[in-house]
């Protein structure tokens, strides 16, 4: 019982240790002074690496872990049977059984049993079984089984089983109604993902809903009741 008591311990901790973590700010991010590797190993979880206790501010061409990674970033390819943090930068193909955590900015593919989380800017493919945030701009893929979050402008697709969430789109688009004798009900250009058209002062009938953006025309025929 005393083990098993002190193994929830342990996890509890890392756990606080990969969300509560220092975080780095932008500017720290442009005085940190970063060494490169070619390679690190996590034995277990940090400092346990062959990069020692300087882990958090050397970035790695590889970076292997069975339990949790941690380093300042990566340049070509990093997994982990639990989980990735990385203080800065991934550049390449992060994957991990639980999740991945980058505290600047993502330019590949991230692959992850639960989440995958970016502090700033994401440039290419996150896949996770629950959840995807970006804290930044997105521009690429997110799949996600529950949610997907985008902090900035959306350049892409996003596909959840739940919901979606992107601040900006990159392109606007403008959406118009027409009612069936032609004349024009509503005309309005859209600068966000998500919009909710208000048709409570329209008669009882049936109407033409059209949504253009730069490449698309799309017509669907709306019944107000």
């Amino acid at each position: 019982m005393r083990s098993r008591s002190t193994l929830k311990n342990i996890i509890t901790l890392l756990l606080l240790f990969i969300f509560c973590g220092p975080a780095i700010g932008q500017d720290e991010q442009e005085e940190t002074k970063y060494e490169y590797r070619a390679f690190q190993f996590t034995f277990l979880f940090p400092p346990f690496s062959t990069n020692g206790i300087n882990n958090m501010n050397c970035i790695n061409d590889f970076s292997l872990s069975p339990f949790i990674g941690y380093s300042g970033g990566v340049g070509v390819f990093e997994a982990a049977g639990f989980i990735n943090i990385d203080r800065y930068t991934v550049t390449g193909i992060q994957l991990a059984g639980f999740g991945n955590t980058v505290g600047a900015y993502a330019n590949g593919v991230q692959v992850a049993g639960f989440y995958n989380v970016v502090g700033g800017s994401m440039n290419g493919v996150q896949a996770a079984g629950f959840i995807n945030v970006v804290g930044g701009g997105v521009k690429g893929l997110q799949a996600a089984g529950f949610m997907n979050i985008g902090g900035g402008t959306l350049d892409g697709v996003q596909a959840a089983g739940f919901m979606n969430i992107a601040f900006s789109v990159k392109d606007s688009y403008t959406v118009e109604i027409v009612s069936m004798d032609g004349r024009q009900m509503l005309i309005t250009d859209i600068h966000t993902p998500i919009y909710q058209l208000d048709i409570s002062c329209f008669d009882k009938g049936i109407y033409f809903l059209t949504v253009r953006s730069k490449d698309n025309v799309i017509t669907r025929k709306i019944v107000k009741l």
